[in-house]
């Protein structure tokens, strides 16, 4: 079943990074999360790209920055509840952790 995102803090980070280096014969661990609704609007940037903060559906607590590499258009409607299948990454450029996201599908609808 799905699973609902809290704040990587920076020891669950470090043992991700252990499991490398990736590859062939050594895949990324891929995170199945949700339910989610978006906690603020898609921010564009660069070739297509955009980022957004997701926060569990009911919850209260931080937003977990999501990216999606090429999802500029696919993140500009998204339904009221979802899940996603995403990497967990290293936020270089701000800190912390982010999710790299690699597929959504909508909850208590129609698929997407």
């Amino acid at each position: 079943g799905s699973r609902r995102p809290r704040r990587l803090r920076e020891p669950e980070l470090a043992d991700l990074e252990r499991m490398e280096p990736c590859g062939a014969g050594n895949e990324e661990p891929l995170f199945r999360l949700g339910p989610l609704t978006s906690a603020g609007p898609a921010r564009r940037f660069g070739n297509g790209h955009a980022s957004l903060p997701l926060v569990a559906s009911g919850a209260e607590g931080p937003a977990v920055e999501a990216v999606g590499w090429g999802w500029a258009e696919r993140l500009g409607a998204l339904p009221a509840s979802f899940e996603v299948l995403a990497r967990v990454e290293r936020d270089r450029w701000r800190g912390g952790a982010r999710l790299r996201l690699e597929d959504l599908r909508p909850l208590g609808g129609s698929a997407q």
